[in-house]
């Protein structure tokens, strides 16, 4: 299954995340998760893209099922909220590994333009990616120029490295707000007022909206047993 038409697949992913979060059965968590995976197999998303989405979603999968039993009234009912809670991270992130499988950034806020998402949300979503970029920039030229210092990482669980640490951070806060302030006087001085409009897209096969409907249905038969069990 592969969407090529960027606003079809924006679309498809926001409804499928909101049928995903409506499950509340455990058996129909672990089955959605079950058809993320098949999802992502015939849309032919490679592992390691896979991967690059899931990697820190897996670390909080791991607290959840660490910490979950042991604030949970017995273990067992802990384990199982946080299996479901689990699955529903998991299977939000591989419907994320699918949207974002052969859909650029830019590609991305132009299809949220395209579904009628309000132009200030769209713009605040593209600052927020850009600023981030800023500050990861600016992290790693604070550690070019600390290593050149003879700086050297050692363990973190100490009163110096604390100190350390929070000079580092407080720094880095202030390099990124001056540069961004800087990116928003360049984009000041290009006229930019916050209405522009992306380029939309032409329109796509209409054989592609079958075929999203026959993905989505498999969830919305899930939410109709759950239905039919309470």
């Amino acid at each position: 299954m592969r969407l090529r038409h960027p606003p079809l697949k924006a679309a498809f992913f926001f409804v499928s995340a909101f049928l995903g979060a409506l499950l509340g059965r455990l058996e129909s968590i672990l089955v959605s998760d079950v058809y993320g995976l098949i999802l992502l197999a015939a849309a032919a998303v490679p592992p390691a893209h896979v991967w690059q989405r899931l990697r820190y979603a897996l670390w909080i999968v791991l607290l959840m099922f660490l910490f979950f039993p042991l604030i949970a009234p017995t273990p067992g009912a802990g384990l199982v909220q946080a299996a479901r809670y689990g699955g529903r991270l998991l299977f939000i992130g591989f419907m994320l590994a699918f949207l974002f499988h052969e859909l650029p950034l830019d590609h991305f806020f132009r299809a949220l333009q395209a579904l009628r998402v309000p132009g200030v949300i769209v713009w605040l979503l593209r600052f927020t990616v850009r600023f981030g970029e800023l500050a990861k920039i600016e992290a790693a030229r604070m550690r070019m120029a600390l290593r050149a210092r003879g700086y050297r990482e050692r363990s973190f669980f100490s009163l110096s490295a604390y100190r350390a640490l929070s000079r580092l951070l407080g720094a880095l806060l202030l390099r990124t707000l001056a540069r961004s302030e800087r990116v928003t006087v360049a984009l000041r001085a290009r006229g930019f007022t916050g209405d522009e409009r992306l380029p939309p897209f032409p329109p796509g096969p209409p054989g592609e909206r079958w075929i999203a409907a026959l993905w989505l249905l498999p969830l919305l038969l899930l939410l109709g047993w759950e239905g039919l069990v309470r």
